[in-house]
């Protein structure tokens, strides 16, 4: 099967085990006009790492109001790291490049600014998704108390959008995995 066709075909609710089981056999190739390229072993030709990363954001557990479950939101931060591998790994390998010394400078303008050239992953801490990692521990006050009667939120709390609806408290990864002990 040809990769950019299995990304497309993964679903929202099937992202996160797909692309984890995914990332144990990933390559990343930088191209000759400096793009990076991630092949996965079974499957035929490759995709630019921001169309796997894109992929990777748009999974249920950063989705706001899901009932995500607790594992899946740990199991999506631990992907998250494996995503920003891949773009950190390859940076060497990139910045190495005659191309990229001397024509991604023009291609991209800000070339040591990931976000600048178009690095999701960098781009995130706010407009595109709305998405962070400690996105991926938020919940509604109910919701938080629920799971955690009596305790505070870790990362503190926040208010995206005006009303008290749509109030967020954000725990922390220690207090999930405690929660999963249980």
């Amino acid at each position: 099967m040809e990769l950019r066709k299995k990304l497309l075909s993964l679903t929202s609710n099937n992202t996160v085990a797909e692309l984890n089981q995914m990332l144990n056999s990933t390559h990343v190739n930088i191209s000759w006009w400096g793009s990076r390229l991630v092949s996965v072993d079974g499957y035929e030709g490759s995709v630019e790492i921001n169309a796997l990363a894109l992929k990777y954001l748009s999974a249920t557990p950063f989705q706001r109001d899901t009932e995500s479950s607790l594992q899946d939101r740990l199991t999506c931060a631990c992907l998250w790291g494996r995503v920003q591998q891949l773009y950190t790994d390859s940076e060497v390998a990139l910045t190495n490049t005659l191309v990229y010394k001397h024509l991604v400078p023009m291609k991209e303008f800000r070339p040591y600014c990931r976000a600048c050239a178009g690095d999701p992953m960098a781009i995130i801490g706010g407009w595109e998704f709305g998405a962070r990692k400690d996105s991926l521990f938020e919940f509604t006050p109910a919701e938080f108390k629920r799971l955690w009667p009596g305790a505070e939120p870790q990362g503190g709390s926040w208010v995206m959008g005006g009303g008290k609806s749509s109030e967020r408290w954000i725990a922390s990864e220690e207090m999930i995995e405690a929660a999963l002990r249980v």
